[in-house]
C-alpha cells in the first residue's frame, strides 16, 4: 500500500515515529492493543499484512470497531480529503447509514476509524523535507473553524497552543518527515485538546494546501519557491528564504547548516487569517451550489489580498469542488488581521446563479468565540446546527426588496417582450398594461402580500399594499444591481430567481425566499446525481427523515422530508437532476399539517423615497401614460403662482406632448395605427413602445387634459386682460378635431372652451348692441338674424342710462321673444322707478278672427327682494293694460320680471325658484283674475341671464323643463311633445337659439321591460334667417344642427363614459338623433310652390350630407316654416311642416303637411299631409317611444351598420349623388329614382314581390328587385337586392335563410341581372334543444365523487314519453326499479340548430358562385360577416368592405380562448380592410356604409342592365380627338397618371381616359399591377396597367404566434410577381363576367419573376390562369403597349392574340420595344464581344489600317501592331457595346412587331386615344350584332358571321368610324337584314329536318301547322 497521501499508512507511520495518536482501528487503546507500526519494505510502502489490520472493510467490522473505540467516531476514507470521505456517528444506526456514504463518496478507497476527539482544536504544521534527509517545520495554522469538517478560516499562527507545546509538534512533525524520507512540502495535521493541553497525530498531507499563503505571510517563505528548489537538489539549510526565517546573516551561505531539530527560527510577530468563498448555502448547512457566477467583485488593500479561480461570465459545474477563492489578512495582532478581514468581506461583490457564505463569514468573525479565540472544530457545525448565526433581513425590508426586483424585473422582461413582438411587426399590444400596472404577489415566512405595482416613472414605482403606498425610486447600475431608495435611506439589491425561489442580496446581506411548493412533492436544491432512495416504494418515512442521498460537488449529502408520509420516488439511482427537479412525491399522513399560507392584514411601515416632484413634471408623466397622478392637485399646483402667459405656454407643451401621442391613433384602428409607427421606427421601437404604453393608458391622460382645459378656460375670469393667442386657439382645434369614441370628452370640452373664448369683450359687445338697437325699428332689428347672438345681452340694456336705448332694449326683447306672433301694440311707462313695457299680440298662425288678443307685460325691477312688496301694484298695471279673465276665461296672458341685479344662482336653482314661486303663489288669485298663463323670471348674472318659468297650470310652481329659456321658447320649440314619452335631460347647446335633449322613453310600471333604454338626442332650434328658402341658407341651417349633434353624441351622458341618474338600465352608445327646426321668416308664395321648393331642397341637403346624418344617427328632421299669401286683399299665414322621416321604415323618407294650431296654446294640434290625394286631418301626438322598426334600426346600429331597410333611402340618396356627376343629363324626378319591391317567399317555398310593413320579416334574411334610374340607365335598370337583417337573430344563417338567399340569387341570376348583396352577419346559426335542458339527468360513476364523472345521460320514463315522437334516440335501461332512457342522440323538433344548417350554407355557397359565372355579383360588406357570410363574399368576388367590416371566420374572442391568452384585440386583426385589401379579397374600402352605396353605384355604372347587352355608353364630355398630354417615360412613373391624368407643376395633364372616370380597384393588391375601370369618350372599359415603380408586399406578423416576423418584400417594376399575376387573372375575369366590359391591357412587362420563392408561390400557376381568363374572353380586348414601355418573353406569351384570336388585337406604340430578352440579354448570346471586336475592324479606319499592316508585318514590329490594335479595341469596346445593344434593340421596334404581323397597327401615343375610341365602340356594337346575326343555337363560324356583317355593311369594313356610324344610324336597315337572315336560318333548319322525313310525314306536319 502506498504511504504518502494514504491517512491509514500516515498514522501508522506516525505511531511507529511515536508520535501521539487518539484511539483509532489500528490501535484503539484497550486492553491487549498493541498500537500498529511498521518500517517500510524495500518499495517505500507498509506491508499489506501490517495495513489491513488497520482497516474496517465492512459495516460489520465498522460496528465492532467503533464498539471497542468508543462512540462517537469518525468513519474516514483513506484516500478521501477535503471533507469528502469523512463522517462523525453518534450510534451504531448512524454509522451504518454513513458506511454507505463514504463508500459512495470515495469509491474503492479503503477506509479506517478514529475515535472523535471533543473540544479539539484542529492544528497543523507546515513541513518541507529535502533528499539530503532534512526536514523544517515552517510554524502552523489553526484550521478549527470547519464545516463538515472542510476548514472555512485558516489563521496563524496557532496562538491557542502554548508555544513549548506547539514546539513539540513541530519537533514531531519533523521526525515524521525525516523517518519515512519525505522530500517535498507537506503537512502534519494535529487535533489539540487546549484544556488538557494534548495533541494527536491526525493525518499527514503529502502535498501544498491551498492555506499555505498564511505560512507564508507568517514566515516569508514562498512554499511553491521552496517546493522547486527541493527538487532542484538545494539543502534547506542554504535556501536564502530559511535562512532569513532563522535569523541567518548570511542569506546566500552554502556551509553553514541547520539544524532545524535544535534550532529555532525568528519569533513571529504578526498574525495572518485566511477565509475560503465557496459556491456554498451557508442557510442550508453550507450545502453546494453550481451555476453560472456573472460578476466577481474583489479589492485588494495592503493588509488583504485574495485570489479566485473563475472570474466574471464564468461558472462552477455540479462536479467541481465548491471553493472558488480565497482571502489573506494580515495584521500586528489577531484582532487587527481579524478586522481587516472583516472589511474585505464586506467590500465582496460576487453574483451569480450559486450561493456564497460571504455574509455568513463576517458574522462568524464578529462572534464574541470566534473574538475570543473559544472554537472547535465542532464550533461552526453547532452553530449551524442551531442557526445560533445567521444574517438578519428584517421580513418587511426582504418583502419590499423582493416585490422591488420582482417589479422592475417584470417591468424589464415585458418591455424587451414588446420590444422584440414590435420589431417582428407584430401589432397585438393588448399585454402591454402589464408595464406600467400590475400585481406582485410575495410570498415570505408563511405569509402573502399581494403588492399593486404602479410605475409611476421611467425610474420610480409605487407598491401598494393595503391602504399603504411605498414609492421606490429604482436605478439599474451598469453591474446589472439595482440602487433603490426606500425605507428611508438608498440600498443596494441584486437577486437572482432560482429554481426553488428568488434569491436576494439587500445591502449585501442574502435571504431567499422559497417558492412556494406543494408539500408533497420533495424537491431537489442542488445539481447532481441521485445516489440512493433511503425509502422504498410505499415505504412510510417520519418527519425530518433524510430519503435520498445525492451527490453534488464532490459530496454526499441526504435531503429529508418535510412532512410524514409515503414515500414514492420519482427517478432512480444515476439519474443527473438539477435544481428543482422532482425527486419524490409523499402521500401525507396527515394532510393537515402542512402550513398554510396566511394573507397579510398589516403594515409594513416602510418610508417611501422623496416623492416631492415639481409638478409639471408629475403632468408629463402621466402624459406619458404613468398611472397615480393626482391631475387636479398637480395642476393647481403648477399653475397656481404663474401669470397667463406662462398658464398657457406651458399648457401648450403638455397638450402638444398629449397630441403628439395621439394623432397617430385619432380615427384609426389601433392595430392599424401601431403597424404605421413600426413602419415609421423600422431600426427603433422605443419610440413606439413609449407611444404605445401611454396610449393605452388614455383614460388617465384624458383626465390629465380635461383638467387642463378647465384650468385654461378660467383664465378669463382669473386675468381680465387675458387675450387667447393664435398658438391656443390652433391646439383647441386640433383637440376637437380628434376621431373616436375615446375622445369624445376631451373633443367636446375643447370645443366649448373654444366657443367661450370666441365670445367678444362683454362691454365691446354692449357698445356695439347698443348702438345696433338704435339703427332702425325695433321691428327690423327683432327679425334681424344679427341679433341672435346677443338677445340675452339685451337685458344688460335695459336699465341704460339713455332711456331710449333702455325702451329700445325692451321693445327690442320683446318683439324678438314673441316673434311668432302679431305684436298689435307696444307701450311704456314707467312706476315708482320701475321700467315697464306693456304690449298686445296674438298668433300669427291663425286667422284674425280665431286668435284672441292676448296681453303681456314685463317689469324691470332691482331686487328679487323687491317683488314680494311691489308685485301687487304691478299687476295692477297689467290689468290697466286690458288684461283679465272673467271666471271659465282661457289664460292667455303673460308676465315677465327682470331682476336687474346680478345674482349668482347655484346651478342647481331649485331652492331659488322656489323662493320665486312663494311671491306668485301668494298672488295667486290676482294672477288668474287676470287671466295669466305663465309668469317668466329675468334674472341677471354674470354671463347669461337666468330663466326661470311659473304657469298656472301648475299653480304658479315652477315648471323645470322650462327653466333658462326664454318665455316662448317651450312653444316655438314644441317641448311639450318631448315630455309625454321621454324623461328629458337638457344638455349644453352651442347656439343661443338651440336646445339639446337627451330623451330616454319613460317607464311604464304597467310593462314590465329589462331591455336597456335607448336614447334619443332632440335637437330643437330656431332660426331667424331670411334665406333658408334657398340652399344656400338651408345648407348653414343644416350644418349648424349637425355641428350640435356632433356635440351630443361626445356628451358623457350619451357616450356612456357618465351615467345617468334612472331607475332602469339605458343603452349607452348608440342614441338616435332627431332635428327640429322651427324658421320665423314668413315665405310669401303659394302654397305648393313653397313645399315643392322646400321638397327639393331637402333632397339635396338629404344627398349632400347623407353620410354625416347616418353617423349621427338622425331619424328624423323636421322643419316648421310659415307661408304668407293675400285672399281679398288679406294677408294669410299658414303654418307647414316639412318631414323626413326613417320612423316607418324608409330611411327619411319625405313628406310634407299643412298645421292647425290651437287657439289658446298656440300648439299644433292638427295637421294634414299634402302627399296623399285622400288624407284627412289627423291630430298630432307626442313624440312616439321606440317602435319595432326604431329597435331594430338601434340593434343594427349597435353592431356597426345600418338596418337593412335604410339601405333602399341610402341608395336613392346615392343616385341623387350620380346624376349630380352628370349635369349634362337631366334628372328625372328625385321621388322616382328609386322604386323597389320586397321579395317575399310563401309556403309553397318560391319568392315573389309583395308590400308589407317595415321590419315585419321574421327571418334574418331580406331581398328586393329594384328599379334604379341612373344616369347610365335614365328609364331605369333592374337589381336583385339581397341583405342580411342583422336584427334578427344576429342575421345568422339559418335553413329559412339559406333557402330564401337560394331564391333570391336564383331570381337574379336567371334573369342575367346584377345581384348585390349586403352582408352584416353572424355566421351559420347554431343552438341546442331548449326544452331538454331542464329536463335531462346524469348518470354519475360515484354520485357521492362527481369528479370521478359520468355514464351517461338519461331521461325519466315520464319525460321521454311526453317528448313528441322523434325528438330523442334514446335506449331503455333500468336502474334498480326506475325506468330510464340512456340519450344516444338528440334530434329535436327544430329546424335550423345544427348540421342542416351547414347543407344550407353548401347551397347558396354553390348559387353564389354559378350567379358569378353567370351574372354580375357585389358585395358590400357593411358589419362583421362570419364563417358562411365570409364566404359568400369572397364567391361573389367583387367586394366592397366598410372600415368597419370585417371579414371572418372565427370571432377573436373564441380564438383567444382557444389560445389560452389575450392575443387579438378586435375582429379588424382577422379580417378587416388591413387584412382583406392587401389579400385581394376586397376590392375596394370604404369609411360608411353611404360610401358603401355610392360605391355600389359606382360599379354599376359600368355594368350592363343585363349579361346579354352591351355596357352602358354614356355621352363622352371629354373630348375623344384631343391630344393625350401625359407622356410616359423611360424613367419610373406612376401608370394612373398615364390613365387618368395628373396635375404637374400646378398644371393638369391630361391622360389616355376621359377626365375622373378611372375608377382603380384591388388597389392594396398585387401592387405591381394596376387595375380599374374607366370610360373612353363614354364607352365603359376594363382597364390593366403595369407599375414601373418599386412597391413592397407587406405580409403581417401573425399575432398568434410570437415567433412570426412581418415581412416586406420588395416588387420590381414593370415584372410580374405571383400577387400581381393573380390580380391580373382575376381582374380579366370580373370584367368578363357580368360586365360584358371590352379591355384594354397597357402591356409593360420585362417577364416574371422567376426566382425560388416565387416559383414556390406559384407564379407558374397564376401566369397560367392569365391566359386561361383570356382565352375565355367574350369582349373585345386590346393589348397596347404604351410609349418607352416593353413586353419581352413569357411576359409576351401570356397577353398575345392568338390565345383569343377572334377577341384579342395587340397594337405597339412607335416608341414601345417587344421581344424575347432585352438588347444587354440578347447580346451576351447573340452579339459578343468578339462580334463586337469584328465589327470594330470592319468599320474602324484605324483598326482596318492597323490590321493592313500587321498582315504585312515582320516578325520583328507585328508584337507591337498588335498590341496597338488591342489597345484600339479596348479604346472602342464601350462604344461599340452601345452599338451592339442599338443594333439588337432595332430588331424589337414597332416597325419589325408590324412587318411581322404579331401587332395590328404601330400608334402614336398621342393620338391613340380617339383611335381606341373609334375602335373599341365598333367592336362593342360588332359584337352585339354579331349576337343577332348568328343567333342562339346557331352554328355559324365566326368567320361566317363575319362575311355576313361584311356584306350587310356598306362602307369600308376596315374603317371604324364609318362602320361604328353604320352600325348607330342604320339600325332599321340592319333589323330588317337580320330578321331576315333569322328567317332563312329558320326556313334553312326546317327545310333540313323535313329532308330527313318521308313524303306522307313531311305532309302530315305541313298540314298541322295550317
Amino acid at each position: 500500500m502506498a504511504v504518502l497521501g494514504d491517512k491509514i499508512a500516515a498514522n501508522i507511520l506516525a505511531q511507529t515515529a511515536e508520535v501521539p495518536s487518539i484511539p483509532w482501528s489500528g490501535s484503539f487503546g484497550g486492553p491487549e492493543d498493541g498500537p500498529l507500526v511498521a518500517e517500510l519494505n524495500d518499495e517505500g510502502v507498509i506491508p499489506d499484512e501490517i495495513f489491513n489490520k488497520a482497516m474496517v472493510t465492512t459495516v460489520e467490522e465498522a460496528c465492532a470497531s467503533a464498539a471497542r473505540i468508543g462512540y462517537p467516531v469518525m468513519l474516514k476514507a483513506s484516500e478521501g480529503g477535503g471533507g469528502k470521505g469523512i463522517r462523525m456517528s453518534d450510534n451504531e444506526e448512524q454509522l451504518r447509514n454513513n458506511f454507505v456514504q463514504v463508500q459512495n463518496e470515495v469509491p474503492g478507497s479503503p477506509m479506517f476509524m478514529m475515535q472523535l476527539c471533543k473540544n479539539a482544536r484542529h492544528l497543523e504544521v507546515q513541513i518541507v523535507g529535502d533528499e539530503h534527509g532534512n526536514a523544517v517545520a515552517l510554524n502552523g495554522r489553526d484550521c478549527s473553524t470547519q464545516r463538515r469538517f472542510q476548514k472555512i478560516f485558516e489563521e496563524g499562527p496557532p496562538t491557542i497552543a502554548k508555544p513549548e507545546t506547539f514546539r513539540k509538534m513541530e519537533l514531531a512533525a519533523m521526525r515524521l518527515t525525516k523517518s519515512i524520507g519525505y522530500i517535498g512540502a507537506g503537512t502534519v495535521e494535529y487535533l489539540y485538546n487546549a484544556d488538557e493541553d494534548k495533541f494527536f497525530f491526525l493525518e499527514l498531507n503529502p502535498r501544498l494546501q491551498v492555506e499555505h499563503p498564511v505560512t507564508e505571510g507568517l514566515t516569508g517563505v514562498n512554499l511553491p519557491s521552496t517546493q522547486l528548489q527541493v527538487a532542484m537538489g538545494i539543502p534547506l539549510s542554504n535556501m536564502p528564504e530559511i535562512r532569513a526565517l532563522y535569523g541567518k546573516k548570511d542569506l546566500l551561505a552554502t556551509n553553514d547548516p541547520i539544524d532545524f531539530l535544535e534550532e529555532e527560527y525568528r519569533p513571529i510577530g504578526h498574525h495572518v487569517i485566511a477565509a475560503r468563498i465557496t459556491a456554498e448555502n451557508p442557510d442550508e448547512g453550507f450545502k453546494p451550489t453550481s451555476g453560472k457566477i456573472e460578476r466577481v467583485k474583489f479589492q485588494a488593500s495592503p493588509s488583504v489580498w485574495g485570489y479566485f479561480s473563475v472570474g466574471n461570465n464564468g461558472g462552477i459545474h455540479e462536479f467541481a469542488d465548491s471553493q472558488f477563492g480565497h482571502l489573506f489578512a494580515t495584521g500586528p495582532t489577531r484582532e487587527d488581521a481579524r478586522k481587516s478581514l472583516v472589511l474585505a468581506l464586506k467590500q465582496i461583490d460576487v453574483r451569480g446563479e450559486i450561493r456564497n457564505p460571504v455574509e455568513y463569514l463576517v458574522q462568524l468573525l464578529e462572534t464574541n468565540d470566534f473574538k475570543a479565540n473559544n472554537i472547535d472544530t465542532s464550533w461552526l457545525d453547532g452553530i449551524i446546527r442551531d442557526k445560533s448565526v445567521k444574517t438578519e433581513i428584517e421580513d418587511s425590508t426582504a418583502v419590499v426588496g423582493a416585490a422591488v426586483f420582482r417589479s422592475y424585473a417584470n417591468i424589464k422582461a415585458e418591455m424587451a417582450k414588446l420590444a422584440d413582438s414590435l420589431a417582428k411587426g407584430q401589432t397585438g399590444v393588448s399585454e402591454v398594461a402589464n408595464i406600467n400596472s400590475f400585481p406582485m404577489e410575495i410570498t415570505f415566512n408563511g405569509v402573502k402580500y399581494p403588492f399593486q405595482v404602479r410605475r409611476s416613472s421611467p425610474d420610480r414605482i409605487t407598491l401598494s399594499l393595503g391602504e399603504e403606498n411605498i414609492d421606490v425610486k429604482i436605478r439599474e447600475q451598469s453591474d446589472g444591481s439595482l440602487l433603490c431608495n426606500f425605507g428611508g435611506s438608498a440600498r443596494k439589491l441584486y437577486g437572482q430567481e432560482e429554481p426553488l425561489g428568488l434569491r436576494l442580496v439587500l445591502d449585501g446581506q442574502t435571504v431567499i425566499l422559497p417558492n412556494v411548493f406543494d408539500p408533497s412533492e420533495l424537491r431537489s436544491d442542488v445539481t447532481g446525481k441521485v445516489v440512493r432512495y433511503l425509502f422504498e416504494e410505499g415505504e412510510e418515512a417520519p418527519a425530518g427523515a433524510p430519503f435520498v442521498e445525492l451527490e453534488a460537488m464532490k459530496m454526499i449529502m441526504q435531503l429529508k422530508t418535510t412532512e410524514a408520509g409515503k414515500i414514492s420516488p420519482a427517478l432512480s439511482a444515476g439519474s443527473i437532476i438539477n435544481t428543482g427537479d422532482l425527486l419524490a412525491n409523499v402521500e401525507l399522513k396527515d394532510p393537515s399539517k402542512v402550513a398554510k399560507i396566511e394573507a397579510f392584514n398589516g403594515k409594513l411601515d416602510i418610508r417611501s423615497a422623496d416623492s416631492n416632484q415639481d409638478p409639471l413634471h408629475l403632468l408629463e408623466l402621466a402624459l406619458k401614460g404613468y398611472p397615480g397622478v393626482d391631475q387636479g392637485t398637480e395642476v393647481s399646483r403648477a399653475f397656481i403662482n404663474a401669470d397667463a402667459e406662462a398658464c398657457v405656454s406651458q399648457t401648450l407643451v403638455l397638450l402638444e406632448q398629449y397630441l403628439a401621442i395621439e394623432s397617430s391613433f385619432s380615427g384609426k384602428a389601433l392595430d392599424l395605427a401601431v403597424a404605421d409607427l413600426i413602419a415609421a421606427n423600422k431600426d427603433n421601437t422605443a419610440p413606439v413602445i413609449d407611444v404605445v404604453v401611454a396610449h393605452l393608458a388614455l383614460k388617465s391622460r384624458n383626465e390629465v387634459v380635461l383638467t387642463l382645459l378647465r384650468s385654461i378656460a378660467s383664465l378669463p375670469d382669473r386675468f381680465p386682460s387675458f387675450k387667447v393667442t393664435s398658438e391656443l386657439s390652433a391646439m383647441l382645434d386640433r383637440l376637437a378635431a380628434l376621431q373616436g369614441s375615446d375622445y369624445t370628452d376631451v373633443a367636446l370640452v375643447a370645443s366649448s372652451v373654444k366657443a367661450e373664448f370666441n365670445n367678444p369683450d362683454l362691454s365691446a359687445r354692449l357698445s356695439e348692441l347698443s348702438t345696433f338697437i338704435m339703427e332702425d325699428t325695433p321691428a327690423a332689428i327683432a327679425s334681424s338674424r344679427k341679433l341672435s347672438v346677443s338677445v340675452d345681452l339685451l337685458s344688460e340694456l335695459f336699465d341704460h342710462n339713455d332711456e331710449k336705448v333702455a325702451r329700445a332694449a325692451l321693445e327690442v326683447y320683446v318683439r324678438r321673444v314673441y316673434r311668432a306672433h302679431d305684436i298689435v301694440d307696444v307701450t311704456f311707462d314707467t312706476v315708482d322707478g320701475i321700467q315697464l313695457i306693456k304690449w298686445k299680440f296674438t298668433l300669427r298662425d291663425l286667422p284674425d278672427q280665431e286668435a284672441p288678443v292676448r296681453f303681456g307685460m314685463l317689469a324691470v325691477v332691482d331686487k328679487a327682494a323687491d317683488v314680494s312688496g311691489k308685485l301687487s301694484g304691478l299687476l295692477e298695471h297689467l290689468k290697466t293694460a286690458g288684461a283679465n279673465a272673467p271666471d271659465g276665461s282661457d289664460m292667455l296672458n303673460t308676465f315677465h320680471l327682470a331682476i336687474n341685479e346680478r345674482t349668482r344662482v347655484p346651478a342647481d336653482a331649485g331652492a331659488y325658484a322656489t323662493t320665486l314661486a312663494a311671491d306668485l303663489k301668494a298672488q295667486k288669485d290676482t294672477l288668474r283674475s287676470l287671466g295669466v298663463r305663465h309668469v317668466n323670471y329675468l334674472v341677471r348674472q354674470e354671463g347669461s341671464p337666468r330663466y326661470f318659468t311659473f304657469l298656472e297650470c301648475h299653480e304658479y310652481d315652477e315648471e323645470p323643463i322650462r327653466r333658462d329659456m326664454r318665455a316662448s321658447f317651450p312653444y316655438l320649440l314644441e317641448l311639450t311633445r318631448l315630455e309625454g314619452n321621454y324623461d328629458l335631460t337638457r344638455i349644453d347647446a352651442l347656439g343661443r337659439n338651440a336646445q339639446l335633449w337627451i330623451g330616454t322613453e319613460k317607464r311604464d310600471d304597467n310593462v314590465v321591460v329589462s331591455r336597456p333604454r335607448p336614447q334619443t338626442i332632440f335637437l330643437r332650434a330656431i332660426s331667424h334667417s331670411m334665406d333658408t328658402d334657398k340652399m344656400d341658407g338651408a345648407d348653414r341651417l343644416m350644418v349648424s344642427a349637425m355641428d350640435e349633434l356632433d356635440r351630443a353624441l361626445l356628451n358623457p351622458l350619451v357616450t356612456g363614459t357618465k351615467k345617468m341618474d334612472t331607475a332602469y338600465p339605458i343603452q349607452y352608445g348608440t342614441a338616435s338623433a332627431r332635428i327640429f327646426l322651427h324658421v320665423l321668416n314668413e315665405f310669401e308664395a303659394d302654397t305648393q310652390s313653397v313645399i315643392k321648393g322646400f321638397k327639393g331642397i331637402l333632397d339635396g341637403l338629404l344627398a349632400k350630407h347623407s353620410t354625416r346624418l347616418l353617423s349621427l344617427r338622425v331619424d328624423e328632421i323636421e322643419v316648421k316654416a310659415r307661408i304668407s299669401y293675400m285672399v281679398d286683399g288679406k294677408k294669410h299665414v299658414q303654418p307647414i311642416r316639412l318631414v323626413a322621416s326613417s320612423t316607418s321604415g324608409d330611411w327619411l323618407k319625405t313628406d310634407a303637411y299643412l298645421e292647425y294650431p290651437d287657439p289658446i296654446t298656440g300648439v299644433t294640434k292638427q295637421f294634414r299631409s299634402l302627399e296623399e290625394a285622400q288624407a284627412g286631418v289627423m291630430q298630432i301626438s307626442p313624440y312616439p317611444s321606440s317602435n319595432t322598426v326604431q329597435m331594430k334600426r338601434a340593434s343594427a346600429r349597435r353592431v356597426g351598420s345600418t338596418y337593412a331597410f335604410d339601405f333602399l333611402g341610402l341608395m336613392e340618396v346615392g343616385l341623387i349623388q350620380q346624376w349630380a356627376k352628370r349635369p349634362d343629363l337631366t334628372m328625372p324626378p328625385s321621388g322616382s329614382l328609386l322604386s323597389a319591391k320586397e321579395l317575399v317567399m310563401g309556403a309553397d317555398g318560391e319568392i315573389s314581390e309583395q308590400t308589407r310593413p317595415v321590419g315585419s320579416n321574421t327571418i334574418g334574411m331580406l331581398a328586393w328587385i329594384a328599379t334604379i334610374k341612373s344616369p347610365e340607365y335614365p328609364e331605369g335598370r333592374e337589381v336583385v337586392i339581397i341583405a342580411n337583417d342583422v336584427t334578427v337573430q344576429s342575421g345568422s344563417f339559418g335553413v329559412a335563410e339559406d333557402d330564401f338567399f337560394f331564391k333570391a340569387s336564383e331570381l337574379a341570376r336567371k334573369r342575367g341581372i346584377p345581384r348585390l348583396y349586403i352582408a352584416c352577419n353572424s355566421g351559420a346559426r347554431i343552438g341546442l334543444i331548449e326544452d331538454l335542458k331542464p329536463k335531462f339527468k346524469v348518470e354519475w360513476i360515484d354520485e357521492a365523487n362527481p369528479g370521478q364523472g359520468f355514464k351517461y345521460l338519461y331521461l325519466s320514463d315520464e319525460d321521454y314519453k311526453a317528448l313528441p315522437e322523434g325528438t330523442v334516440e334514446a335506449t331503455k335501461t333500468m336502474s334498480g326499479s326506475e325506468t330510464r332512457w340512456a340519450l344516444d342522440c338528440i334530434v329535436g323538433n327544430t329546424h335550423g340548430i345544427g348540421v342542416e344548417n351547414l347543407r344550407g350554407s353548401g347551397l347558396i355557397a354553390g348559387e353564389t358562385s354559378r350567379a358569378y359565372q353567370e351574372t354580375f355579383t357585389l358585395s358590400f360588406v357593411t358589419g362583421r360577416s362570419v364563417g358562411i357570410g365570409a364566404y359568400l363574399v369572397r364567391l361573389g368576388q367583387r367586394t366592397i368592405q366598410m372600415v368597419d367590416g370585417p371579414l371572418i371566420l372565427t370571432g377573436y374572442s373564441a380564438l383567444n380562448k382557444l389560445l389560452g391568452k389575450e392575443v387579438y384585440t378586435s375582429q379588424d386583426q382577422l379580417g378587416g380592410p388591413q387584412v382583406m385589401i392587401p389579400n385581394g379579397v376586397s376590392h375596394q374600402q370604404v369609411p360608411n356604409d353611404q360610401e358603401g352605396v355610392n360605391a355600389m353605384l359606382d360599379w354599376l355604372s359600368f355594368v350592363p342592365k343585363d349579361v346579354k347587352s352591351p355596357p352602358p355608353i354614356l355621352p363622352a364630355v371629354d373630348p375623344v380627338d384631343r391630344d393625350i398630354e401625359f407622356m410616359p417615360t423611360k424613367a419610373a412613373y406612376d401608370p394612373r397618371h398615364m390613365l387618368a391624368g395628373a396635375e404637374v407643376d400646378g398644371k393638369w395633364q391630361s391622360g389616355f381616359f376621359d377626365k375622373g372616370t378611372f375608377k382603380e380597384y384591388l388597389a392594396g393588391w398585387g401592387k405591381s399591377v394596376v387595375v380599374g375601370r374607366a370610360r373612353l369618350g363614354g364607352v365603359p372599359m376594363g382597364v390593366i396597367a403595369v407599375e414601373t415603380r418599386l412597391s413592397e408586399r407587406r405580409i403581417p406578423a401573425d399575432p398568434a404566434n410570437p415567433e412570426s416576423r412581418e415581412t416586406v418584400e420588395q416588387q420590381a417594376g414593370q415584372v410580374w410577381f405571383p400577387d400581381s399575376a393573380f390580380k391580373t387573372a382575376q381582374a380579366i375575369a370580373d370584367f368578363n363576367r357580368g360586365e360584358n366590359l371590352p379591355l384594354i391591357i397597357f402591356a409593360n412587362w420585362r417577364g416574371f419573376s422567376g426566382g425560388t420563392r416565387d416559383m414556390a408561390n406559384e407564379i407558374l400557376k397564376f401566369g397560367a390562369k392569365i391566359v386561361d381568363a383570356l382565352r375565355e374572353y367574350k369582349h373585345p380586348v386590346f393589348i397596347y403597349l404604351p410609349p418607352n414601355g416593353e413586353l419581352r418573353g413569357g411576359a409576351w406569351v401570356v397577353v398575345d392574340p392568338t390565345i383569343n384570336e377572334q377577341m384579342m388585337e395587340m397594337y405597339a406604340d412607335t416608341e414601345s420595344r417587344g421581344g424575347i430578352l432585352e438588347p444587354p440579354g440578347i447580346c451576351e448570346v447573340k452579339f459578343r464581344k468578339q462580334d463586337q471586336i469584328k465589327t470594330m475592324h470592319r468599320l474602324d479606319k484605324e483598326l482596318i489600317e492597323l490590321d493592313a499592316k500587321l498582315a504585312a508585318a515582320t516578325a520583328d514590329n507585328a508584337a507591337e501592331i498588335k498590341a496597338a490594335i488591342a489597345k484600339r479595341e479596348n479604346t472602342l469596346l464601350p462604344l461599340y457595346l452601345q452599338i451592339a445593344h442599338e443594333f439588337a434593340d432595332l430588331h424589337d421596334r414597332a416597325g419589325r412587331m408590324k412587318a411581322k404581323g404579331v401587332v395590328r397597327d404601330a400608334l402614336n401615343w398621342k393620338r391613340s386615344r380617339e383611335f381606341f375610341y373609334w375602335r373599341a365602340s365598333r367592336r362593342v356594337f360588332e359584337l352585339e350584332l354579331r349576337k343577332q346575326v348568328t343567333g342562339d343555337g346557331s352554328t355559324m363560324t365566326f368567320e361566317e358571321a363575319t362575311k355576313v356583317m361584311q356584306d350587310m355593311c356598306p362602307c369600308d369594313w376596315d374603317d371604324d368610324k364609318a362602320v361604328l356610324e353604320w352600325l348607330k344610324g342604320d339600325t332599321a336597315a340592319i333589323d330588317t337584314q337580320v330578321k331576315a337572315l333569322n328567317a332563312d336560318r329558320v326556313a334553312a333548319a326546317v327545310e333540313a329536318m323535313l329532308a330527313k322525313l318521308s313524303a306522307d310525314e313531311r305532309q302530315n306536319i305541313v298540314g298541322r301547322l295550317r
